[in-house]
C-alpha cells in the first residue's frame, strides 16, 4: 500500500487529529525527528468497501514530492457521476507537519459536501448541499505544528507512534470532527491486537489500532461518533493495510478501505498464540 494511503479515510477519512499535551511552547514533540517512515512518490489502487466486504468504489492513490512538500491525492469512483476526493500537503522534515487538507464529494457534476482545514490561517470550514441550498460553517483552530493531523496524516502519525502504542501506551490526541460543522473532540489511540486478515487470497498479519472519540456528555445528545480502526502490516516496514470507519461524517455509513483490491475481503481475526 502506498504509504500515504493510510488515510485517507479517514476518515477519513474523516477525522483529523491534534496531538496536544499542554502549551505548544512547553510540550515535547509527539513525533520525534528520528521517527521512522520517510514518504516519497507512490501510486496505488485501493478499494472502498462496506463492512461485509462488498466493493463500493474503485480507488486511486497518488503521492508526489514538490517544493520540499509531500502532496497526496486519493479518489474513489462510485460511478461516472459520483466520486470523492481527498487532498493533503505536509512537510516531513524535521518532522511531520501538515499544511493543507480537503475532502470533497461530487455528484451529478457538482459539489455536494466539502470540508477543508488550512493550518497556515488556522481555519476549518465545511459546506453541504441540503437539497435546496448550501449550508456553510467555519471555525478558528489553534494550530500546533507537528501536533495536528487531519485525514491521511493521522495514519502517518499512528505509523510513527507505532512502537509506543505496541508497548501498551494510550496516546490522547484532539480531533476535528465534521458534523457537518467543524468540532474539536478528544480521541484516544491504542493498540488492540495482532490480527490475521484474509484479503485478496492472502492472509496477512497486522497490528490493529483503535481511534476512540471521547465525546463530552452534553454533545452525546446530538452526536454519536463511532470508533475507527486502522491496521498496519505487522512485519517491518509497517505500512497501511486496512481502515474502517464512517465515510466522513459520524452519521455516514461505516466503510472499509483495503490495500489489496481483489475480490476477497474478510473480517480481521486476532492471531492465535
Amino acid at each position: 500500500m502506498p504509504r500515504l494511503l493510510i488515510t485517507y479515510m479517514a476518515a477519513v477519512l474523516l477525522m483529523g487529529c491534534v496531538a496536544q499535551r499542554g502549551d505548544a511552547a512547553e510540550a515535547p514533540a509527539i513525533i520525534s525527528p528520528t521517527s521512522p517512515g520517510v514518504e516519497g512518490t507512490s501510486h496505488g489502487f485501493p478499494v472502498l468497501r462496506d463492512l461485509a466486504g462488498r466493493k463500493l468504489a474503485d480507488g486511486e492513490f497518488v503521492q508526489w514530492l514538490e517544493n520540499e512538500r509531500v502532496h497526496a491525492r486519493i479518489t474513489y469512483e462510485f460511478s461516472s457521476v459520483h466520486r470523492i476526493e481527498e487532498k493533503t500537503v505536509f512537510r516531513q522534515r524535521p518532522r511531520i507537519i501538515e499544511e493543507e487538507w480537503s475532502w470533497c464529494e461530487f455528484k451529478d457534476g457538482r459539489i455536494r459536501r466539502k470540508f477543508e482545514v488550512n493550518f497556515g490561517s488556522g481555519k476549518a470550514s465545511s459546506e453541504k448541499w441540503d437539497g435546496k441550498k448550501f449550508r456553510r460553517w467555519a471555525m478558528n483552530i489553534k494550530v500546533e505544528p507537528d501536533r495536528m493531523f487531519v485525514g491521511y496524516a493521522l495514519a502517518l502519525a499512528i505509523k510513527n507512534l507505532r512502537e509506543r502504542l505496541n508497548h501498551g501506551e494510550t496516546i490522547q490526541l484532539k480531533a476535528i470532527c465534521f458534523t457537518p460543522k467543524p468540532r474539536v473532540v478528544v480521541v484516544e489511540i491504542s493498540h488492540v491486537s495482532i490480527d490475521r486478515i484474509r484479503m485478496s487470497d492472502r492472509v496477512i498479519e497486522s497490528d490493529r489500532f483503535v481511534i476512540h472519540p471521547r465525546i463530552p456528555w452534553f454533545f452525546r445528545l446530538f452526536v454519536t461518533a463511532p470508533d475507527m480502526r486502522i491496521w498496519l502490516i505487522h512485519s517491518p516496514p509497517a505500512e497501511f493495510l486496512r481502515w474502517e470507519g464512517p465515510l466522513i461524517e459520524p452519521e455516514d455509513p461505516m466503510v472499509r478501505v483495503d490495500l489489496l483490491s481483489g475480490s476477497q475481503s474478510e473480517m480481521a481475526e486476532p492471531r492465535r498464540p
